[in-house]
C-alpha cells in the first residue's frame, strides 16, 4: 500500500521527545505519507505539565517564540505529539493541532475507498 497524503504540516517536537534521542517518528511517520513537514524548532511551549497550569503568565513568556510561530505559519496542518503543547498551539493559532497518528488514520481511510 501506498499511503500519501498532499499536505504541508508544522510540526512541533515535545520537549520530551527531543531528550530521549530516539529522533522523530511521528515526522518520520508523515514523511512517509509524503506529508511536506517543517520542523517548527522554536522552543519549549512553556507549559511543561502543572507548572505551566498554575504559572500560565510566565508559561505565554517561555513559550511565545513557539506561539508566535504557529500563529504565523500558514501550512494545511499543525502537529504535534505532546496536548500540552497543543494546547498552546491552539491558543495561539486558534487550529487546534493533529496528532501523526491521525494522519496516519487518515491517510488508510483514504486509501479505502
Amino acid at each position: 500500500m501506498d499511503y500519501k497524503i498532499p499536505l504541508s504540516a508544522f510540526y512541533h517536537a515535545p520537549c520530551h521527545l527531543k531528550y530521549l534521542g530516539v529522533g522523530y517518528p511521528g515526522v518520520q511517520t508523515m514523511r512517509g505519507l509524503k506529508i511536506k513537514v517543517e520542523l517548527a524548532d522554536k522552543g519549549c511551549s512553556g507549559i511543561d505539565g502543572g507548572w505551566g497550569l498554575r504559572n500560565y503568565d510566565k508559561a505565554k513568556v517561555v513559550g511565545s517564540k513557539m506561539m508566535e510561530a504557529f500563529s504565523e505559519n500558514k501550512a494545511d496542518v499543525f502537529v504535534t505529539e505532546c496536548p500540552l503543547a497543543g494546547m498552546q498551539i491552539e491558543k495561539a493559532s486558534g487550529r487546534k493541532p493533529l496528532h501523526p497518528i491521525q494522519l496516519l488514520k487518515k491517510a488508510m481511510e483514504n486509501d479505502q475507498k
